[in-house]
């Protein structure tokens, strides 16, 4: 919605109102504010200004000026998210969360798959060596555990060391790392078959599908929309002796699994295994998110065409503001030299006169003996005179119709 401001009403206004209130009611950012305010050649208040009137003192407004080549803003109001929604895209997006959630569209995991998606396959090698390797700790830990000790002492798991599979909660991925897969070797086949699944229901929806690096987050991406996922086992804290001097807490795999939704603009989302039902039920809910990540990054990218297209408004006016100073201060340039010129011009023109007016004098006083030699210095006397005179040039510049400066 256009709207236009008056100048002297904007004055008025903002020397009256903080900032703050102007743009609240007129629904316009405060970059777009200074530029309408430099725009009509309004002066700004400063902090002094408010301070001043905020402990009761007399604050003097800057005056406005009575003759200026602009007296109206025009501009668009600022866009609410409203204005960045469109009903095709509602529609279209209420077709796909009705889709998803029709029964016959439910997504099956297979387990194990008969069919792996070829973004699985690297994750799918490193998981499994890696769940051989912490399998032969665990048992190399168990077998520590028969052997013969002090009687009075009983083997128990280095806890105030934990680097081994034991005490670091068999993952097979450094949980403290970025990673998609935090999964323990009771519950890493599961994760692949679950990853496998919505791998495979991606090509089937046109999304792009990918595992970042080895095993890092798994991404599903449309366009500019973009959800990451991570499957996760749940922990418990491990019940640790009393003589565990680590102050650290120890936690333990649960075989149960949690699939983290991450968004952009948006609080991760969590489908975690209950009594109810299991993750691998609600797969469907990722899509759902994904679709509704498609229109919010449309109503975002929308939004930012606007505040980019506010941008080269307000660069515009500071452009036109520039080259009207600019312009104003050539001006006045212009004008002091010609002022100077002449101021130069006069000067010269009395330096004329007087020699005139020198020679003048002399041709009273000169005797007949001197006649001669003083005709010949009065010609150069006077000829040096002309030569000061800008009058002459003055006419000729006249004449030819050139402004004289």
């Amino acid at each position: 919605m256009k709207i236009e401001l008056e100048r002297v009403a904007l004055y008025q206004e903002v020397w009256d109102r903080p900032f703050a209130d102007i743009c609240s009611k007129y629904r316009m950012s405060q970059s777009k504010l200074r530029a309408a305010c430099r725009a009509l050649g309004i002066p700004v208040p400063t902090e002094r200004y408010w301070a001043k009137l905020a402990t009761g003192q007399d604050a003097a407004k800057s005056p406005l000026l009575e003759e200026f080549d602009c007296y109206t803003y025009a501009y668009e109001q600022v866009k609410s998210h409203a204005d960045f929604v469109e009903e095709e895209d509602l529609h279209w997006l209420e077709n796909k969360l009705k889709w998803e959630r029709a029964r016959e569209n439910l997504i099956a995991v297979v387990s194990p798959p008969t069919k792996w998606d070829p973004a699985i396959r690297e994750v799918r090698k490193h998981l499994e060596a890696q769940a051989v390797r912490v399998n032969q700790q665990i048992a190399e830990y168990e077998a520590r555990k028969l052997r013969p000790r002090n009687a009075n002492r009983s083997w128990e798991p280095d806890w105030n060391n934990p680097s081994g599979p034991v005490e670091a909660g068999a993952f097979l991925v450094d949980k403290h790392s970025v990673t998609g897969f935090r999964v323990s070797p009771a519950t890493f086949k599961r994760a692949l078959s679950i990853a496998n699944a919505i791998a495979m229901a991606c090509r089937s929806r046109e999304l792009k599908f990918e595992v970042l690096k080895t095993h890092g987050p798994i991404v599903i991406s449309r366009e500019a929309a973009t959800i990451t996922l991570a499957l996760r086992e749940r922990q418990e804290v491990a019940p640790l002796p009393k003589s565990v001097l680590s102050p650290s807490r120890h936690y333990l795999p649960t075989d149960k699994l949690a699939l983290v939704i991450s968004r952009h603009g948006g609080s991760d989302l969590q489908i975690v295994d209950s009594a109810d039902f299991k993750v691998e039920d609600r797969l469907n809910e990722v899509f759902c998110c994904m679709w509704k990540q498609v229109v919010r990054e449309k109503e975002e990218g929308r939004h930012r065409s606007y505040e980019q297209q506010e941008r080269e408004e307000i660069a515009k006016i500071e452009e036109d503001i520039r080259g009207r100073l600019a312009a104003e201060h050539a001006l006045k340039d212009a004008e002091d030299a010609r002022k100077a010129a002449l101021v130069a011009d006069a000067e010269s023109f009395a330096t004329a006169e007087r020699i005139r007016a020198y020679v003048q004098n002399a041709s009273e006083l000169v005797t007949d003996e001197l006649h001669d030699l003083f005709s010949q210095w009065r010609m150069w006397a006077l000829d040096v005179a002309d030569a000061k005179d800008p009058t002459k040039a003055l006419f000729k510049k006249l004449r030819e119709g050139n402004h004289p400066s």
